[in-house]
C-alpha cells in the first residue's frame, strides 16, 4: 500500500459547479398568508369632487340631466310647438321677412 489512495472523479477543474439544490428550495420565498393577500389587495376609494357635493344647496336637489348648450337648442323648438309662443314667433318671423325682402 505504498501507493496514494485514488480519490476517483471529484470533477473538473475547468466546468463551473452548481451548488446542490437543497439550499435553493429552502431559500423560495414562503407564500403569503390570506391576511397578508387580502392586506395587498385593498384598495382604499377616494372620492376626487366629494367637496363639490358637499354644499347643503344640492342636497336633495336632483342634478340637471341637460347641459346649458343643449337647453339653449331645444328651448325654442319647445316654444315653436306651444300654441302660447307660437303665434308671437310667428309674428316675429313675418316682421323679419318684410324687413329683409326690402
Amino acid at each position: 500500500n505504498d501507493r496514494p489512495q485514488s480519490r476517483g472523479l471529484s470533477g473538473s477543474s475547468s466546468m463551473p459547479v452548481l451548488p446542490p439544490a437543497l439550499p435553493l428550495i429552502e431559500r423560495e420565498p414562503k407564500p403569503p398568508t390570506l391576511s397578508e393577500r387580502l392586506r395587498t389587495n385593498r384598495r382604499v376609494a377616494t372620492d376626487h369632487a366629494r367637496h363639490l357635493r358637499q354644499n347643503p344647496i344640492y342636497m336633495g336637489v336632483p342634478s340637471q340631466g341637460t347641459s346649458t348648450y343643449q337647453t339653449a337648442c331645444t328651448v325654442p323648438i319647445q316654444k315653436a310647438n306651444d300654441p302660447k309662443w307660437s303665434s308671437d314667433l310667428k309674428r316675429m318671423d313675418n316682421v323679419m321677412r318684410c324687413r329683409r325682402i326690402r
